[in-house]
């Protein structure tokens, strides 16, 4: 029967908080699942849904185990951001959405069946609509006998309105018997005070590196040699080193190679040209990411002036040994700050190729001191 915690991969904390829960037999009616994306949130509340309605000894039946795996009412609420629909109903989120719509909000919920670790993703989707949350009243006055516990999930509350935090709470002020709320956010900041404490909070964390590609290897299908760049450079959540696979993460950290060696030279307008290369689509994102790899790149210079190779990312050490060996007495004290300050400068929305010019002038500045 705890086979069902042991299943969720990482996040030791999580499942000893969940067993402990599980063991008092008091199961809280609300809680808030609060952690970076990609850390397996979802997947942990699935398991802990089948174990609280196993009855000692004895696992859940095929058939509640699909139920629960395919999110069927009136068993799980699955409540998400939508796109406004036209003259759509109080209390039915999905009317008046187009059949292009629909589809997507139907693929999108079946590729989570197939994968609990995919982030949905509808176009146009940006809150979670009040009519979603005042469609949890038609949902909980549905009759069943099958399993003891029920779940409202409800992914990204953070991007819920006032308005519906406001909906929200009436219900967890009084919530019926044998119905658990699952708030799942990243930021839970943006909730109220009165929803938060309602709620019981477990906290995420980041995955190890060995827990993600365990994940991604059985749910996305990719091989070692595949992922071990990307592991990394992911911060530990599936959808950012599904980010990373999805924008080459190789073929950027080479681009991002030959910006440091021209910007070292001197050669200012090949070591832009570069960059241009990489952001020929004025993606903020990509930018975010080159940056980030040119941060990691200067720390495992540190590194390896420390401790030599050990601890540095294989695909660095070659370029680090010569420049290390050219400038040996480079000082980087300032340009952490520098490169903190223009990675700033992007959520100011300044111009990438400004950004782009000032990274080259401060790391070229590091060889001529």
């Amino acid at each position: 029967m705890l086979s069902y915690l042991h299943e969720i991969q990482g996040q030791n904390r999580v499942k000893e908080s969940l067993y402990k829960i599980f063991k008092s037999g008091k199961i809280p009616q609300a809680m808030l699942f609060v952690g970076p994306e990609g850390v397996g949130k979802f997947f942990t509340a699935l398991q802990f849904l089948k174990l609280i309605n196993s009855e000692p000894g004895e696992h859940l039946s095929n058939l509640n185990s699909t139920r629960i795996n395919s999110f069927a009412e009136p068993y799980i609420k699955l409540i998400f951001p939508l796109p406004r629909g036209k003259n759509e109903a109080d209390d039915n989120a999905l009317q008046g959405l187009s059949e292009q719509q629909l589809t997507e909000v139907k693929d999108e919920i079946k590729k989570l069946q197939k994968n609990p670790y995919h982030k949905i993703s509808i176009n146009s989707a940006e809150t979670i609509k009040i009519s979603s949350i005042r469609e949890i009243n038609n949902f909980t006055s549905l009759k069943f006998d099958d399993l003891q516990y029920r779940m409202i999930a409800i992914l990204n509350a953070d991007t819920m309105s006032e308005e519906a935090q406001n909906a929200l709470l009436k219900n967890l002020e009084e919530p019926p018997e044998g119905i658990i709320f699952v708030l799942f956010t990243s930021d839970d900041n943006s909730l109220l005070t009165t929803i938060k404490s309602r709620c019981w909070k477990i906290q995420f964390e980041p995955l190890d590196d060995d827990v993600l590609v365990e994940i991604l290897s059985k749910y996305y299908n990719y091989g070692y040699d595949e992922i071990v760049s990307v592991k990394y450079f992911s911060e530990g959540s599936v959808q950012g080193a599904m980010y990373l696979m999805e924008n080459e993460l190789n073929s950027i950290i080479n681009k991002t190679l030959n910006i440091l060696r021209y910007s070292f030279a001197g050669w200012y307008n090949t070591a832009i040209s570069e960059f241009k290369e990489i952001l020929k689509n004025s993606n903020y994102d990509l930018m975010k990411l080159v940056i980030k790899l040119i941060y990691s790149w200067l720390n495992n210079l540190v590194k390896y002036r420390d401790n030599g190779e050990y601890g540095c990312f294989p695909l660095f050490i070659d370029s680090i040994a010569k420049f290390n060996s050219k400038f040996e007495q480079a000082n980087l004290d300032d340009i952490f700050l520098q490169i903190d300050t223009l990675n700033n400068y992007l959520d100011r929305n300044v111009n990438l190729n400004i950004v782009a010019v000032n990274i080259v002038l401060e790391l070229s500045a590091i060889t001529k001191n």
